[in-house]
């Protein structure tokens, strides 16, 4: 049996391995050099806690290939979807979105990567860890010691400093959702002329008019949505992580049309 030192250096190799696993398939697909996941740092935690659920709570069943791959694709697609819901909750944006896949569950998973990950929790636990772990014996413990601190401390840092950033982009989308709310008063207060149409119809209306009150609305949501969407950095690295990346927001649902209409 690993020893917890042990166990948290496998969960930065696999962390590791999967962000070099998604960022080489991301930069295919897209033909440019991309940083996949939410943290700076080379790693995403959600692949090294799904092969550890693996490694840690299917080898009393290791003698049974499939159902370690029935239950890998139980365990790890439970992980996506809490992941997935847990940083939607939190950041108020969901970070991918599987819904044109067949067969899916809230666009949070779906059977394509769910069968892909029970394939790959066959390959951890009978052909990768072995090796993995066969390396990590020939270590002295006091070295797994220290190389476990090093790593702790480079994903503290890490984490921290990427949680700041995320905060920072979500201040930027709630001003931008104050922008809407904004626009949302001024809506109402021409509502009268509106009260049969639905709020999307009264909004494509609403642009429509050439009020000079209501030009100077549409200015400062304009202003506003530049200022958003010409952000730099970190902002930029997590559209081309995240190419489907969508913002939680009813307010900003309900002008995602004039949204996609300024992208044209």
């Amino acid at each position: 049996m690993a020893s917890f030192v042990t166990n948290y250096i496998l969960l930065m190799i696999y962390s590791f391995l999967g962000w070099l696993c998604e960022s080489l398939l991301v930069t295919a697909m897209q033909r440019k050099a991309v940083n996949s996941g939410f943290l700076n740092g080379p790693i995403c935690p959600i692949y090294g806690f799904g092969a550890m659920f693996v490694i840690l709570l299917l080898q009393p069943v290791q003698s049974h290939p499939i159902l370690v791959f029935i239950l890998g694709v139980v365990l790890t697609s439970a992980l996506e979807y809490f992941t997935s819901w847990i940083m939607e909750v939190l950041f108020h944006t969901r970070w991918w979105d599987y819904s044109q896949f067949f067969l899916n569950l809230n666009g949070r998973i779906c059977l394509l990567f769910s069968m892909m990950f029970g394939i790959m929790s066959i390959f951890v636990l009978y052909v990768l860890n072995p090796q993995i772990q066969g390396i990590l014996m020939l270590i002295p413990y006091s070295a797994q010691c220290l190389m476990a601190a090093a790593l702790f401390m480079a994903f503290l840092i890490d984490l921290l400093s990427s949680l700041d950033e995320l905060k920072a982009y979500d201040q930027d989308i709630r001003k931008f959702e104050n922008a809407v709310q904004e626009l949302k008063i001024k809506l109402n207060e021409y509502a009268p002329a509106f009260s049969q149409l639905e709020l999307r119809e009264q909004f494509n209306g609403f642009m429509e008019l050439k009020d000079e009150r209501i030009n100077e609305v549409k200015q400062h949501l304009n202003a506003r949505y530049e200022k958003l969407a010409n952000q730099e950095g970190f902002h930029s690295r997590l559209k081309n992580a995240f190419p489907q990346m969508k913002i939680s927001s009813q307010k900003l649902n309900t002008i995602s049309s004039y949204l996609k209409e300024r992208q044209k």
